[in-house]
């Protein structure tokens, strides 16, 4: 897993896969899912992720390691 902060855009993108990003699709307000062409979760992009509860991305999305990385997007809301 990766994390990329843009902190002039106030965004973060997780990678979970490698791979070639097939389509997006956005599953919760700013909160947009990359999926390769065989529907596997490549990445998750969180737009303002200082509004967001990373519980409730986890929650549905069925992975617990996002609870483990708020601490490196503290710095997006400082």
């Amino acid at each position: 897993m990766k994390i990329t902060i843009d902190t002039t855009a106030k965004a973060a993108y997780i990678s979970l896969k490698e791979g070639t990003c097939h389509t997006t699709k956005e599953i919760l307000p700013e909160v947009f899912l990359d999926f390769n062409a065989q529907k596997e979760i490549l990445g998750i992009e969180l737009i303002s992720p200082c509004t967001l509860t990373l519980r409730k991305v986890a929650q549905k999305l069925h992975l617990p390691i996002l609870n483990k990385i708020k601490k490196p997007l503290q710095e997006i809301c400082s």
